[in-house]
């Protein structure tokens, strides 16, 4: 039955080109890593400012979604007292 095992395909020397090595990696990450300090310094500036602004964008979304219910809740509670008035005003 198990006889003729599926043998596997080996990977043909282009798919071996492709696969990176560690050695590729470090080649790779090696010139971010040096420069890293600077980098940081250079972008902690804008980072600071842009988690203002986002900071600033959620406090107005917040603040809409909230005026928003209670725009929904005082409807909600107009109909409720209307209904009261009418259910009174009928007995």
């Amino acid at each position: 039955m198990f006889d003729r095992a599926r043998r596997k395909k080996r990977p043909s020397k282009e798919t071996e080109d492709l696969l990176w090595t560690s050695a590729d990696f470090e080649k790779l990450t090696r010139p971010v890593v040096e420069r890293w300090p600077k980098v940081r310094d250079n972008v902690t500036p804008f980072l600071k400012v842009a988690g203002e602004k986002l900071g600033d964008l959620y406090a107005s979304a917040a603040q809409v979604v909230t005026e928003k219910k209670e725009a929904i809740d005082d409807h909600l509670a107009e109909r409720r007292a209307r209904k009261q008035a009418e259910k009174s005003s009928e007995k």
